[in-house]
């Protein structure tokens, strides 16, 4: 699931205002490991886990 997070971010298809500071920091401290998300790694990650359950209805590039 994190790599549909990131190819979803990464695409553009959505953008992230600069209020969600939490957020961001998550995302550039984020680390995986075989696409799992390392949470001794990443600050916020409960934050990070939020959105990738958001994002895990839409599925990147399938149609």
């Amino acid at each position: 699931m994190p790599g549909n997070c990131k190819m979803i971010l990464v695409s553009g298809l959505i953008t992230i205002g600069p209020s969600f500071d939490k957020l961001i920091v998550s995302l550039r401290t984020a680390v995986a490991n075989e696409m799992r998300l390392d949470k001794q790694q990443t600050s916020f990650n409960d934050i990070l886990d939020s959105l990738i359950l958001a994002l895990s209805e839409y599925q990147f590039g399938n149609g």
